[in-house]
């Protein structure tokens, strides 16, 4: 499997790129239900080290948002698929990301989701061929399996992913 490269017109009915405070990414044409950019902020540690989220409290809080509006939003359908999302993407934001902070936008229709992750990394992530021994390095490979669709800008700073609902994608 390989990553979309392209920041065109996702094949997703409807879903089209915009320039975002985060970056380009298929974020739809129509008013959202609901739309959500958070900015996680590194801080520097006694060592020097930047420390992100060290209890990964980030991660939890914003499955539990994406989860609790979609199920307020009568989409609950997308709800275990959209936590899934949100945890890989934001995990690896906080992970390998290389920039000051880690944006996030959760933007979501009447069709479904866009999750929109920005790390300043400049590295394209890469569906990876784990072993069975192996307890990480499946992130992206969920993530190319849950969504609709999924890609990086070209700038490779960011990552997005598509989750429409299943009449949506047809």
């Amino acid at each position: 499997m390989t990553t979309h490269q392209s920041s065109t017109v996702s094949p997703i009915l409807g879903w089209e790129p915009t320039t975002t405070p985060i970056a380009v990414a298929p974020i739809p044409a129509e008013p959202p239900r609901y739309d959500l950019t958070v900015t996680i902020g590194a801080r520097i540690t006694t060592s020097g080290a930047l420390e992100r989220d060290p209890q990964a409290q980030w991660i939890g809080r914003l499955r539990r948002i994406a989860a609790e509006k979609l199920t307020h939003l009568g989409l609950g359908r997308l709800r275990a698929d959209a936590e899934v999302l949100v945890s890989e993407l934001v995990t690896n934001a906080l992970r390998y990301g290389e920039g000051p902070s880690v944006g996030v936008r959760l933007v979501i229709t009447e069709r479904g989701i866009v999750i929109v992750v920005h790390d300043g990394s400049g590295v394209t992530p890469q569906v990876k061929a784990v072993g069975d021994d192996q307890e990480s390095g499946r992130g992206l490979l969920l993530v190319a399996t849950l969504a609709t669709d999924w890609g990086v800008t070209p700038d490779r700073t960011t990552t997005w992913c598509v989750l429409n609902l299943p009449e949506a994608a047809s």
